[in-house]
């Protein structure tokens, strides 16, 4: 077994699936397997992810012990509530490490979408790693189509694309980074829905690692359409 520092995993599965027609995204099945199973599998499947903990909604914490349960995954130590927004639902997390008293235990934090099922091992792997070497690294791939920053529904300015990124998960910190980060935020009523920016506002950079475009997160119902014209394509399903 590679020997690194203790990695966990917190998987953000608290969404609403507001777009999804009245589905939970979560446990519509893609391909013969549930969203969250697919995400999960590829996480306990990292050789340097240690524990996971899965944050979600309070209705669907017993649905959600009961899919880790009959689809045997390793390494998910627990299911916890998440809150209103993501930068909440970590902290949920951080506040069970606390209780657990594990904080001397994790060196990392992978903060994680749950509805990101199409995430690769060998590219969990590849942002963890630069995370250990940089102490901060996320998920992101650079951007194929000109964008523009909007002001009142005008375009506001048109950044340079070669330097524009769409960033995803996982997001990967030094656990101690992570914590200052959340702490300071915390501190100032700072919010974000993205966990690179905290630790951006205390000064402290991100790596980039490009995993590619088809790391897409499940939002609207022809994304599961998109999403299994890519497992076909990766021949992973029949």
């Amino acid at each position: 077994m590679e020997r690194h520092p203790c990695t966990l995993c917190v998987l953000a599965a608290a969404g609403s699936s507001e777009r999804m027609n009245g589905r939970d995204k979560l446990f519509t099945e893609l391909c013969g397997k549930p969203v969250l199973q697919r995400t999960l599998e590829a996480y306990a499947a990292s050789g340097l992810v240690d524990a996971i903990y899965v944050v979600t909604k309070a209705s669907s914490m017993e649905a959600v012990t009961d899919l880790i349960r009959k689809a045997g995954i390793p390494k998910v130590e627990c299911v916890l509530q998440g809150g209103e927004t993501r930068q909440i639902s970590v902290r949920n997390a951080l506040d069970e490490v606390g209780r657990r008293r594990e904080e001397r235990r994790f060196k990392y934090i992978a903060i994680a979408d749950a509805a990101r099922c199409l995430i690769t091992v060998e590219q969990i792997d590849s942002v963890i790693r630069e995370a250990y070497r940089t102490e901060a690294a996320t998920a992101a791939c650079p951007a194929t189509d000109t964008v523009a920053l909007g002001k009142d529904g005008w375009i506001g300015t048109v950044p340079d694309r070669s330097g524009v990124f769409l960033l995803s998960t996982p997001q990967v910190m030094k656990y101690t980074l992570y914590m200052a980060a959340a702490y300071s935020a915390e501190q100032d009523g700072f919010t974000a829905t993205d966990d690179n920016a905290l630790v951006l506002r205390i000064g402290h950079g991100v790596k980039l690692v490009d995993v590619g475009r088809e790391n897409i997160k499940i939002t609207t119902p022809s994304d599961l359409t998109v999403a299994e014209a890519l497992l076909k394509a990766r021949k992973e399903v029949p």
